[in-house]
């Protein structure tokens, strides 16, 4: 085991010079907090010539090539579910 390995959740507040550690809890309820709110910020019902779209054009996702396939599968049909259409990842290569 890597002694420099991240074993928890970490954030760097706004204006602070340090990361501090943070629970699993506190970090998945910041992420869904983050996600709602730029999602109903920036979601795209219909597009300029009225037809619907239903797109959220505040959130992208880039995946790597380090991801497995079946890792790759679920974050496409969970951005999906989202709305987002900023999305790559080597699952389609």
């Amino acid at each position: 085991l890597n002694a420099r390995r991240l074993l928890k959740p970490q954030v760097r507040r706004p204006g602070s010079d340090h990361w501090e550690d943070i629970g699993w809890d506190t970090a998945i309820d910041e992420i869904g907090r983050r996600i709602k709110k730029t999602r109903d910020e920036t979601f795209v019902e219909q597009d300029q010539r009225g037809r619907t779209v239903n797109r959220c054009e505040g959130i992208g996702f880039n995946g790597g090539c380090t991801d497995t396939n079946e890792f790759n599968y679920l974050v496409v049909k969970t951005m999906r579910s989202l709305g987002v259409c900023y999305l790559e990842n080597q699952a389609r290569v």
